[in-house]
């Protein structure tokens, strides 16, 4: 072999080592390539996994904060077959299909009766009801007159302060309160949630309508004034606040949203600064649920106007929501009866 030929051989064993090379290097690297993206991949996978775990559980804390049950309360004035009919329209109630009605009665009824009223409201709804007791022992500190009757008292510190820290309402976070006077003519995709997220109260408000105990709720007005000094409070809806402030000076009461409806958020009720003003007004002195005569009517009026503002109180009509009157005999039947009969 010339030196030539040798030459020309070694070059070419070269050639075929480095074409060697460089195919081992480009199949290496398409190997990393594909292992980075199996990793990638795996690693989206696990990602997506993960969100979609907590998009789920995200969706089930929401359903529990956003759990509604609808609550009515059953005394010595209630029309157990006007209630009846009140709950065959919840039909139309159609945010929450499963939220149950809880019906409360004071805890000096025998355990049959609220049995058979239980049994009575099942007939009338294809929701779950459930019978429930009002606690009413008095405030301690507080000495009850001999003869008297607190009964008002005490539905009215429920509707106040018991009612959000009752058991049968621990997994609720709204809760929409009927009566018997109460009708919803037309389908309704919000109750009994509310509108927003945002909103901690819906009620309706007509002018005029204000509490029949004028004396005594004039020291109602006047506490409010000194608890809202004495804790350096601020006002949030002013508007509420001058018709309170109005209704006072033009008639010496306090002005009352409709009593028979309104939907809460009870985390709000719950609020360390609107708790301790709902405990100072029904189990502190003076006592004034017991000793005179304040009512929840104006609690609420007051609560939304010294602790909600215009965003989060909603007093605006519900369409369809109609409120019968049963001392004059106006039971509007053919939008609150005829309709509902099965």
């Amino acid at each position: 072999m010339t030196m030539g030929q040798k030459y020309y051989s070694y070059i070419h064993v070269l050639a075929t080592i480095g074409v060697a090379l460089f195919f081992f290097c480009v199949i290496n690297k398409m190997n990393k390539g594909t292992q980075q993206r199996q990793v990638m991949m795996a690693s989206e996978h696990r990602m997506g996994k993960e969100n979609e775990s907590s998009s789920v559980e995200s969706v089930r804390m929401t359903a529990e904060q956003s759990s509604a049950a609808i609550v009515a309360l059953i005394y010595g004035d209630t029309s157990l077959n006007e209630l009846c009919l009140s709950i065959r329209t919840l039909q139309n109630i159609q945010g929450s299909l499963s939220a149950p009605v809880h019906v409360f009665h004071l805890d000096d009824l025998e355990d049959n009766v609220r049995l058979e009223n239980q049994n009575y409201l099942l007939s009338c709804t294809d929701r779950d009801v459930y019978a429930n007791v009002i606690d009413t022992s008095f405030p301690v500190g507080f000495v009850p007159e001999e003869g008297k009757d607190y009964t008002s008292s005490h539905i009215n510190r429920f509707w106040t302060t018991q009612i959000w820290e009752h058991p049968a309402m621990g997994s609720y976070e709204i809760i929409m309160r009927i009566d018997h006077d109460v009708c919803f003519s037309l389908p309704n995709n919000d109750l009994p949630g509310l509108k927003s997220p945002y909103q901690v109260y819906s009620s309706h408000h007509f002018p005029g309508t204000v509490g029949a105990n004028t004396g005594n709720l004039n020291e109602m007005y006047e506490f409010s004034h000194d608890y809202i000094v004495e804790h350096e409070l601020v006002v949030g809806h002013v508007n509420l606040w001058q018709i309170i402030d109005d209704t006072h000076m033009e008639v010496d009461s306090l002005p009352n949203f409709i009593d028979s409806f309104e939907v809460v958020r009870k985390s709000f009720m719950l609020r360390s600064d609107v708790h301790d003003w709902h405990y100072a007004l029904t189990d502190m002195p003076p006592y004034g649920y017991f000793s005179r005569g304040w009512t929840s009517d104006a609690e609420r009026f007051m609560t939304m106007a010294i602790f909600g503002t215009p965003s989060i109180v909603d007093d605006s009509i519900v369409p369809g929501f109609m409120q019968k009157n049963l001392v004059g005999g106006v039971t509007h039947d053919k939008a609150c009866t005829l309709p509902f009969v099965e």
